[in-house]
């Protein structure tokens, strides 16, 4: 099956944290995600902005995010017939890290469906399943922290 880029959706998204979240950079209650969605080869790749709201923790920040997305990312996608040519397309914009991995992914989750692959053999992976980690605030005692990890 030929794959060929056929739309490209942006959507903000805000989602209410369980516990408000407390790092260096200050406390959030509520996750505003950049999600793109590519769609190519009757297949939906998605893929995640991880940039913050503000640009407190990296100079990257959803608002920004999108905008270079949208106007400066998306439109360098078209020529691209497989995710290996994607980076390449995307390196004229300085930058952007956050911004160009969500697309980068969404193309990548795109193709892998359409080829039928799992991202697990994609990268050459031995188990069906890996231990992961959570990433907790600041705590304001010990206490509090050890319940948060517990929980």
């Amino acid at each position: 099956m030929a794959f060929a880029i056929e739309e490209v959706e942006l959507r903000r998204v805000a989602l209410p944290l369980l516990t408000p979240f407390r790092a260096s950079f200050g406390t959030e209650s509520v996750r505003d995600v950049l999600l793109v969605r590519v769609r190519a080869a009757g297949a939906d790749g998605w893929g995640e902005c991880v940039a913050r709201s503000e640009p407190l923790y990296s100079s990257e920040f959803v608002d920004a995010a999108t905008l270079v997305v949208r106007d400066h990312l998306v439109p360098r996608l078209w020529p691209a017939r497989a995710p290996e040519h994607v980076a390449a397309l995307l390196g004229p914009v300085k930058g952007q890290p956050m911004a160009k991995a969500a697309v980068e992914l969404a193309v990548l989750d795109a193709w892998l469906r359409t080829e039928g692959v799992s991202l697990t053999t994609y990268l050459g992976g031995v188990r069906p399943r890996v231990d992961v980690g959570v990433s907790v605030g600041i705590a304001p005692s010990i206490d509090a922290l050890l319940a948060e990890v517990g929980g």
